[in-house]
């Protein structure tokens, strides 16, 4: 956490870090507030409010926020740092996986009856090209057990992920 600072006075530095370090139980979280906060996030996400940049998967658009996308994703923060406007931005993926994900950056939720388990697979991939360390395998088990078939269970053997 002491690589997070880098002011130049001392004295926030050791103040830094020593928020860096307090202990879980001295922060004060607000359940409501938190869920409160993850749906005004989603409402911009859902209703195009202020979008900066579009991501473009199987040619369909996806407006977003660069600074919810950087705050999530590594390979996000370092193409809007490198420079340029990037305006817009495509992926190959499935529109449906990019859009889930997307989603789950602003929300933290994976839940979508229209993903079947290969778009779970999908979205663990996907995740793990653009740096996003919140999605782990668990949160995308609810997408890929239940929803298993005779009819997709090999296709889920045999995807890459």
């Amino acid at each position: 956490a002491q690589g997070l600072c880098s002011h130049p006075s001392p004295g926030i530095v050791r103040c830094c870090r020593k928020l860096h370090q307090a202990p879980a139980d001295h922060l004060l979280l607000v359940p409501m507030a938190f869920e409160r906060l993850q749906l005004n996030y989603l409402k911009f996400f859902e209703k195009r409010l202020l979008p900066d940049v579009t991501i473009i998967a199987q040619g369909q658009e996806i407006q977003a926020h660069k600074v919810i996308l950087a705050a999530q994703s590594d390979w996000f923060c370092n193409q809007f740092v490198k420079g340029g406007p990037h305006h817009t931005i495509t992926l190959n993926y499935k529109y449906k996986v990019v859009y889930a994900l997307v989603r789950f950056m602003y929300f933290g939720s994976v839940a979508d009856d229209s993903l079947g388990p290969d778009d779970g697979l999908d979205m663990l991939l996907l995740s793990e090209h653009l740096g996003i360390t919140a999605l782990e395998a668990a949160d995308i088990e609810p997408l890929i057990m239940p929803r298993l078939t005779p009819q997709n269970c090999m296709n889920v053997m045999e995807h890459e992920g």
